[in-house]
């Protein structure tokens, strides 16, 4: 093989995705920064649909989250959950989002146990 001639493993064509465009595959795929990228791109993907189909602003989203924000009476930009208080006397938390003493489940929207 020559230095000018490409070696083999540079001839192997990266993976693709349906569109022909290439698609990451390495092994950090599942590391918490990369599963934030992926969950930002459904968001946004999401958001833009219903802004679309629903005729809905950037303020309305904005107003929405701020609202959400104050659930908890504190304006963090985060979805802060209070625990709640099981029949058995003891608190729930979001997570695991049932009671560690007698198993009863709490009642907790589903994304406040992401």
């Amino acid at each position: 093989m020559s230095l000018t001639e490409p070696s083999p493993r540079d001839r192997v064509r990266p993976p693709s995705d349906r569109a022909g465009l290439p698609v990451r595959s390495d092994l950090a795929y599942d590391h918490p920064a990369s599963r934030l990228d992926r969950a930002t791109l459904l968001g946004h993907a999401l958001w833009s649909l219903a802004a679309e189909h629903m005729n809905l602003s950037d303020k309305d989203l904005l107003d929405r989250m701020h609202e959400i924000d104050l659930e908890d009476g504190v304006r963090d930009r985060k979805a802060t959950v209070a625990p709640q208080r099981c029949e058995c006397g003891a608190m729930i938390a979001a997570k695991p989002g049932w009671c560690m003493m007698c198993g009863e489940p709490g009642n907790f929207s589903p994304f406040h146990a992401i």
